[in-house]
């Protein structure tokens, strides 16, 4: 069954008028949630894409002015850097929009646990935030089953970007998978660990631990999973264990 994932943004106005010597108020309540969703998501939108644009400018034009081969090389590698994290962040945007207007259509294919879970993690390792962190796969019998491929590797993505983003250099971020014969696991797991008192909130849509005017990750993970896949998301986390995300799907 569809969870309803939405918060509410209000608009109230008051106004008092007076009827035969007794005075009243008028309520009224508007519901502005699209609005403010969509100018939170543009917000946010823009501020990224300019960031990394501007480093893929950056690079292209130092190795553009270099003589040095090697600098050149290592300049080129983080353009793609650039311009894989570029791609990524328009299709995350493009994939929440859609999915909070209920406009993506889910189309089921058979996939390949291990396959994809090798195809991401590459692309992963070419993020911005991967850079001198470790990002490694736990290695089971691999499974083929029906699902959407592309919403999965948003979640995914998602899980291992949080992962990483809180993750330091020396910590390893383990990526992996398990399955029974109703539904197969896919799970992330870091060493750093999610305060107890803000586990009720991870999954709100505009709750972040990144700072102001995020909060669009963890949310849309939710969205996609139990939304789109017929799936959940969850996660543990304790000072011992570290912070474990998990996507749970039913294969059929």
């Amino acid at each position: 069954m569809a969870i309803n994932l939405f918060s509410y943004d209000l608009e109230v106005t008051a106004s008092p008028f007076v009827i035969e010597h007794k005075t009243y108020t008028m309520l009224i309540i508007k519901d502005i949630s699209n609005e403010k969703r969509r100018l939170q998501l543009e917000k946010i939108f823009y501020h990224d894409i300019l960031n990394i644009s501007g480093s893929l400018d950056g690079f292209l034009s130092l190795a553009n002015d270099s003589n040095d081969i090697n600098q050149q090389l290592r300049l080129l590698r983080l353009a793609r850097m650039a311009s894989v994290e570029l791609q990524e962040e328009i299709l995350s945007q493009r994939t929440v929009l859609y999915a909070e207007k209920g406009e993506l259509q889910s189309e089921f294919e058979p996939i390949d646990i291990k396959s994809l879970l090798i195809n991401v993690s590459e692309i992963m390792k070419l993020h911005f935030l991967a850079k001198n962190k470790n990002i490694s796969i736990i290695d089971s019998p691999s499974i083929t089953f029906n699902s959407d491929k592309s919403l999965i590797t948003r979640i995914i993505i998602n899980m291992i970007k949080n992962a990483i983003e809180v993750t330091v250099t020396a910590s390893p971020v383990t990526c992996g998978w398990q399955f029974n014969e109703n539904e197969i696991q896919i799970w992330v797991h870091n060493h750093q660990y999610i305060p107890f008192e803000i586990h009720p909130l991870i999954f709100y849509r505009n709750f972040s631990t990144k700072g102001k005017g995020r909060g669009i990750g963890t949310y849309s993970m939710k969205l996609l999973a139990e939304n789109y896949l017929n799936g959940k998301v969850s996660f543990t986390s304790s000072e011992k264990s570290g912070t474990k995300f998990t996507l749970s799907i039913p294969i059929i």
